[in-house]
């Protein structure tokens, strides 16, 4: 047994592979898995403040429409506080519904790359550990890398929400200064 296990320690270093236990392997196993983890919780917290945003966005829709009464500015005829306020209500839904459309990219259920455990089989546990766990961690490198840049789009359409909610309140504001 022991004879065994010289011989395939001396072909490992024959080859040029280094040992499992000489490599950086398990360092950036951790790395990447601690990585991995930090952009599930990214997208999660994205998910979250879209949810609160489009919930302030239900709010500010349905106080505009308590404080407006279209029947007493339809009587009043054309002046200037109607065409303010029918200029402000076009601004409002625009940018009411991009916002929401920036909203709905970020709260967007997409197919995620992930490892296909459709190659694990018997072969890959005769092969090399170090080879196996080389091509596992630049596998696991691809998927965190897709996360991450599927995250930077999302954070830049929840920032874009974020700057249309702010205008909406700004209009809503001066809808109620003319209501």
């Amino acid at each position: 047994m022991e004879t065994e296990e010289t011989e395939e320690t001396e072909e490992t270093e024959e080859v040029g592979i280094p040992k499992y236990e000489e490599t950086s392997i398990p360092e950036y196993l951790d790395f990447l898995i601690h990585e991995h983890e930090s952009e599930r919780s990214k997208k999660e917290s994205f998910e979250t403040r879209a949810g609160i945003l489009l919930g302030l966005l239900g709010v500010l829709v349905v106080f505009v429409f308590e404080k407006i009464d279209f029947s007493v500015l339809m009587e009043k005829g054309i002046t200037i506080p109607f065409i303010l306020m029918v200029v402000s209500l076009t601004l409002f839904f625009t940018i009411l519904i991009l916002t929401m459309c920036f909203l709905s990219l970020v709260m967007a259920v997409k197919k995620h790359l992930v490892y296909d455990v459709g190659q694990i089989d018997v072969s890959n546990f005769s092969r090399n550990k170090t080879d196996e766990l080389t091509d596992f961690l630049l596998a696991y490198k691809d998927i965190i890398v897709y996360f991450r840049n599927v995250n930077e789009k999302k954070a830049k359409f929840l920032n874009f929400s974020m700057w249309g909610v702010f205008a909406l309140l700004c209009i809503s504001s001066f809808i109620f200064i003319l209501g």
